[in-house]
């Protein structure tokens, strides 16, 4: 998905856009007939099956424990129960396969809005310069952190940095450059 947004960000034009959608949905039909031919039965089953994906290595019964955590105290919502305060809670020894469901619980709404401003800030300012590198390494990180506990992970923090390092070079470059494309927006 995020390739297809590359694409359709990189390619101007009506027409080029229509034949680069072309041209994905014939690899993408080419890919699922190769997939389909020559993947061995029982691989095909394990990554099309559906059924099995229901609990999620029970993920659902763990965010409800943690929830139920949260509601103990509608001061956790706001500051948080405290680091690490899921693990053990009712008898799951668990992590929570969810970062921010994790962020949450250990420092609150609060603590989210602190740590996700600047990132935020830096998100917005880049999107308004056009430089999708940084956001698609962004989202492309966060996406699996909805299913995934990665908070002292390299695939959390390298695409914050790179985005935090894009934001300060463009900030600075806007700053020296004077008239042009770059220009700082208030």
């Amino acid at each position: 998905g995020l390739l297809i947004f590359f694409f359709f960000y990189a390619v101007k034009g009506i027409k080029k856009k229509i034949i680069v959608l072309f041209f994905i949905c014939v690899l993408v039909g080419l890919a699922l007939l190769l997939i389909n031919k020559y993947l061995p039965s029982n691989i095909y089953e394990r990554l099309f099956e559906f059924s099995d994906y229901e609990g999620g290595s029970e993920r659902t019964s763990i965010w409800l424990n943690n929830i139920s955590l949260l509601n103990t105290n509608p001061v956790y919502y706001i500051f948080g129960a405290g680091w690490g305060a899921y693990w053990g809670y009712n008898g799951k020894y668990a992590v929570l396969h969810n970062t921010f469901l994790a962020m949450l619980s250990d420092c609150g709404i609060v603590g989210i809005i602190l740590f996700f401003y600047p990132i935020v800030k830096s998100f917005i300012y880049l999107s308004k310069n056009k430089n999708m590198l940084p956001l698609l390494l962004v989202v492309s990180a966060f996406i699996p952190c909805f299913f995934l506990e990665a908070l002292n992970k390299r695939i959390f923090w390298t695409p914050i940095m790179i985005l935090f390092l894009y934001y300060t070079y463009y900030k600075n470059v806007s700053r020296n450059i004077q008239g042009g494309e770059l220009n700082e927006k208030k």
